[in-house]
């Protein structure tokens, strides 16, 4: 009876305490609430979509644009005669973007550059992305403005192009028909 009343004393004494309590002592029983869950999956925003289908298809085209013009005024003729044949002048055009420090006459060099940056924005874009919230902004405003420097440098690239023969009338102050040839004409 000793050993009984000492025990009761004991756990009276841990109640008093608070380490013990009634509802510790009786086994708790886990409801479907209590278990833990799988992460939800939420459902694709707008931003989602924007940067996973929207950016790298309008960066793919803006490239397309600024490789192709690119390549295109890199291989222009070289050697303008005048209209009788006769030679008028040499004329080259040069890469002047950032990517003339690969080669400012060499198209496939001027377009791996190019494609290649491309590749890494979006690289970057994707890491910056996955972090969430504001970056998922700025991962998407960065390809967005890469694909727009791209259709600005495709744009000026045609302008150019289209302004080589004026270039050339004003230099030499011929006023006729240019043509153009990639090789110099043999002389009769």
């Amino acid at each position: 009876m000793c050993i009984l009343f000492n025990a009761c004393r004991v756990a009276a004494l841990f109640c008093a305490m608070g380490l013990v309590s009634p509802t510790h002592a009786i086994a708790q029983v886990q409801t479907q609430d209590d278990l833990p869950r799988a992460p939800e999956k939420k459902k694709p925003d707008t931003i989602d979509f924007l940067h996973k289908w929207v950016s790298p298809t309008v960066l793919s085209a803006a490239t397309s644009v600024d490789v192709y013009t690119t390549a295109h005024n890199l291989d222009h003729p070289t050697v303008a005669y005048r209209e009788d044949g006769t030679f008028l002048t040499n004329y080259y055009v040069v890469e002047k973007g950032w990517a003339r420090c690969f080669g400012n006459r060499s198209p496939f060099a001027a377009s791996f550059a190019n494609a290649s940056l491309n590749a890494g924005v979006m690289v970057l874009s994707d890491r910056l992305y996955l972090r969430g919230g504001r970056w998922r902004i700025a991962a998407l405003a960065l390809v967005l403005a890469k694909a727009g420097a791209n259709l600005d440098g495709g744009i000026q690239n045609e302008r150019f192009l289209g302004s080589i023969d004026q270039r050339v009338r004003l230099e030499t102050g011929y006023r006729g028909v240019i043509l153009w040839s990639s090789r110099p004409q043999k002389s009769h």
